[in-house]
């Protein structure tokens, strides 16, 4: 993990912010990352406000509006940089803290993120887990209306692909096929790239009884 200091130029939407370094940066970054200074959240995925045109309509407005109560432009923050340094369109991946405060975590206890936790960006898991959890249970945020698209749903959708990522179950122990993630509550979910990695990460395949009525 790589630390280092940086002010909020602009909030995208619910998981994206813009920055300026503060500063010469003092750790080693990608030239497209210094290029873009721009941060993606992670473990978290806020609804999506632009996604090849389309967006998730009222939730995405107001998850950008309440990311913006708590970042405004010129506020400093550390960026903390996840165990993949970047992402594929040259932002960080990472968390912000705000006089010491984890933004991303707060985003999800206030139910305007999902919980996304990709392997092997893990950090803080269980408190991101016990903070999804107390959002969908306490219907805060995008869950006092009732049913939510997530957002990694809605891009499938968009796109017409089906998922693609495997899913370890955090709770058994059993790792699902992707198109088999809705057997995982959203909590527990840890997803993967392959098979192997999450073979490696020591989860096994789900019994063929977990899934018998999706095959029958």
């Amino acid at each position: 993990m790589r630390v280092f200091n940086a002010n909020v130029t602009k909030v995208v939407d619910g998981d994206t912010v813009n920055f300026d370094f503060a500063g010469e940066p003092s750790i080693a970054l990608p030239k497209a990352v210094l290029k873009k200074k721009s941060i993606r959240f992670f473990g978290t995925d806020a609804p999506e406000s632009d996604f090849e045109g389309q967006s998730q309509g009222e939730i995405a407005v107001k998850a950008k509006e309440h990311l913006g109560k708590l970042l405004r432009v010129g506020d400093e923050i550390q960026i903390l940089t996840a165990v993949d340094v970047s992402d594929g369109y040259g932002r960080i991946l990472g968390r912000i803290l705000k006089g010491g405060k984890d933004v991303n975590l707060r985003m999800v206890r206030d139910g305007w993120a999902v919980m996304y936790q990709i392997y092997p960006n893990l950090q803080n898991f269980e408190k991101y887990r016990e903070a999804f959890k107390q959002a969908i249970d306490k219907k805060r945020g995008m869950f006092s209306s009732g049913e939510v698209e997530y957002p990694f749903e809605f891009r499938a959708r968009i796109r017409k692909t089906p998922p693609t990522r495997y899913v370890g179950d955090y709770k058994t122990g059993y790792y699902f096929y992707p198109t088999e993630y809705k057997l995982v509550s959203p909590e527990d979910r840890i997803f993967f790239s392959s098979e192997g990695a999450v073979r490696k990460s020591g989860f096994v395949l789900r019994p063929r009884s977990l899934v018998a009525e999706l095959y029958e």
